[in-house]
């Protein structure tokens, strides 16, 4: 005999299967991936006009955010070669909020040696088409060589509650605490999945590396936030902005965890 579930029941399995559906972080590992193929395949200008947010998307350059649009449009195609591939990657419980970090190299052309590497980081949304653009790209440099990629980490967003998340308000806190507690500030929301990549070093993976890379980090840095934005969920919060350090401007960027206990980082970016 058939049994009527409850229509509340029933609107829940949709909505609970909606997000399950959505939350696949192959989604943006591939863009990622299509995205790097492309720029292989044809060259650099044409793969960052393809796949980046015309509207929103930012990059850097001595401490200022500048429109990506602006940068790639005026770019005229050459034989250089930007290589990169995704070794971190992570998606919102919503599904429309991704970032991906990993090691790129460059090289004069493709039958060149690599000239230099370092690091990237992009974040990522899936727009009204089911299209995924990226509204951050920033880099760092690094020795030769690149670091090796054997396997993708990943991962995935969860609901924690639905209460909103104001991403520059949680970002702006801990800029605060960082303003009495300098580096001891980032013990309080590192966890195994936080990747911290810095300006000439390989990446600091998980709680372990971290902690123990924190005198890496210049100790009295000015963090001035620019802009950020987060999922639907809720779960996921980016903040970027302008790093001062004595004489020298950079920026940064930082992807923000929502975890019963507070926000943690996933990854924090300081060129």
């Amino acid at each position: 005999m058939h049994k009527k579930l409850p229509l509340t029941f029933i609107l829940f399995a949709i909505c609970i299967g909606h997000i399950i559906a959505q939350k696949d972080v192959t989604e943006v590992i591939n863009a990622e991936k299509r995205f790097a193929t492309y720029a292989l395949q044809h060259n650099s200008r044409d793969a960052f006009m393809m796949f980046l947010d015309s509207a929103n998307s930012v990059e850097f350059r001595d401490g200022q955010s500048i429109k990506s649009y602006d940068i790639w449009s005026r770019r005229v195609p050459d034989s250089t070669k930007l290589i990169w591939q995704p070794a971190y990657a992570g998606i919102s419980a919503s599904g429309d909020i991704g970032f991906t970090t990993g090691p790129w190299e460059y090289k004069k052309s493709a039958s060149d040696a690599v000239a230099a590497t370092g690091s990237f980081a992009t974040v990522w949304h899936k727009n009204s088409k089911g299209e995924w653009k990226y509204l951050v790209d920033i880099g760092t440099d690094a020795a030769l060589p690149a670091y090796p990629v054997t396997d993708i980490k990943k991962w995935t967003g969860s609901y924690t509650n639905l209460t909103a998340t104001d991403a520059l308000a949680v970002d702006r806190t801990f800029i605060q605490q960082y303003g009495t507690l300098h580096n001891d500030a980032f013990k309080a929301v590192i966890t195994d999945d936080s990747w911290f990549v810095l300006q000439g070093k390989q990446p600091l993976k998980g709680a372990q590396s971290v902690l123990a890379g924190l005198s890496e980090i210049p100790a009295d840095l000015q963090f001035i936030q620019m802009g950020g934005g987060e999922s639907e969920a809720d779960d996921i919060a980016w903040v970027y902005g302008t790093v001062r350090n004595k004489a020298s401007i950079t920026n940064y960027l930082r992807v923000w965890q929502k975890t019963a206990t507070g926000f943690k980082l996933l990854l924090q970016v300081i060129q």
